[in-house]
C-alpha cells in the first residue's frame, strides 16, 4: 500500500508540476544527454522530458541494459518490502522468512506451482508489469517479438530468482506476465502513439497526456527519476553471491547453512 501510494503521488506530481532542468549534468531531467523541455498549453505547464517524446528509432541494447540492472535493483527492493511486511501483505509466514534461503530456493525451483493469490495480483497487477516489460523494450526500438520475449525473460528471472527464496514459482505468473501484459502493452504503444501525433500536430501536450505517458511506462519513468538523482553517469554492476557450508562440522559439530545473496555496486 505505501509503495503504491508513493507510486501515484510521483505519477500525478509529475503530471502536473513544472520541472525545469539545469544544463549542469548533476540536475539535467531525463535520459543522458537529454533535458526536460517547458511547454505552456491552454490548462498547465508541464514538463516535457524527452524520453517521454519518442521511441528510439533502432534497438538499443546498451540503453536496455541499463533498464534491465534498474529492474533488478527494483526486484531486490521491494522482496526487501516485502520481506518486512506483515504476512497478510506479503503472503509469506516467518517459517519461510527464517528458513536458509539457499536451501529454500534449491526447493522452490524444483517445482513450479499453481498459486492462490488474488486475483487482482494474478491477473491484474502481472499483466500490468508484464505491460511495462513490453513497452521498456518498445521504447528501446525493439520490435513487438523482441519485446515479448524480454518480458517473458524479466518475469521468468523475477520468479525463480529472487523470489524463488521464500516461495516455488507460480504457474501464471509465467504464463500470464508475458502473455496478457504483451498484449495490454500492445494497446499500451497504440495509446502512446496516439499521444505523440497529437503532440506533433498541435505542438502540445496536456498534464492528462503526460500522466498517461508516465502509467503507460512505469518503468522508464521510475528509471529517468533514478538518472536524475544519481546522475547520467550511474553505473550499476550486479554479481550473484554464494557460500557454500557443510551441514555440520566434523570438528566441531557445530552447524553451517550456505547462503545465496546479490552484490551490488554502484557508481555515480
Amino acid at each position: 500500500m505505501l509503495l503504491s501510494l508513493l507510486w501515484w503521488v510521483l505519477i500525478i506530481s509529475n503530471a502536473i508540476n513544472p520541472v525545469l532542468a539545469a544544463t549542469n549534468s548533476s540536475t539535467t531531467f531525463g535520459w543522458p544527454g537529454q533535458i526536460g523541455k517547458l511547454q505552456i498549453t491552454d490548462h498547465v505547464a508541464i514538463s516535457k522530458p524527452d524520453f517521454l517524446d519518442q521511441a528510439t528509432p533502432g534497438p538499443d541494447k546498451e540503453g536496455l541494459i541499463a533498464d534491465t540492472k534498474y529492474f533488478f535493483l527494483y526486484q531486490v527492493v521491494f522482496t526487501g518490502f516485502l520481506y518486512v511486511a506483515p504476512q497478510s501483505i506479503s503472503k509469506w509466514s516467518d517459517e519461510q522468512k527464517d528458513k536458509d534461503r539457499f536451501e529454500s530456493w534449491k526447493e522452490n525451483v524444483s517445482r513450479a506451482v499453481w498459486d492462490e493469490d488474488e486475483w487482482t495480483v494474478n491477473y491484474i497487477g502481472h499483466p500490468y508489469f508484464g505491460a511495462a516489460y513490453y513497452i521498456r523494450a518498445r521504447e528501446r526500438g525493439y520490435d513487438r517479438t523482441t519485446s515479448f520475449w524480454y518480458s517473458a525473460a524479466l518475469s521468468t528471472t523475477y520468479e525463480y530468482g529472487i523470489e524463488a527464496m521464500f516461495e516455488n514459482p507460480s504457474i501464471q505468473d509465467l504464463i500470464v506476465t508475458p502473455v496478457l501484459g504483451s498484449a495490454l502493452g500492445y494497446y499500451f504503444e497504440g495509446l502512446r502513439t496516439d499521444i505523440r501525433t497529437k503532440q506533433k500536430n498541435t505542438g502540445t501536450r496536456t498534464a492528462t497526456d503526460n500522466f498517461l505517458l508516465n502509467l503507460t511506462d512505469p518503468l522508464g519513468y521510475l528509471n529517468q527519476y533514478m538518472d536524475k538523482w544519481f546522475g547520467s553517469d550511474v553505473d550499476a554492476d550486479i554479481a550473484p553471491f554464494f557460500r557454500v557450508g557443510p551441514m555440520q562440522s566434523r570438528s566441531t559439530g557445530k552447524g553451517h547453512s550456505s547462503s545465496i545473496g546479490l552484490l551490488f555496486n554502484i557508481q555515480w
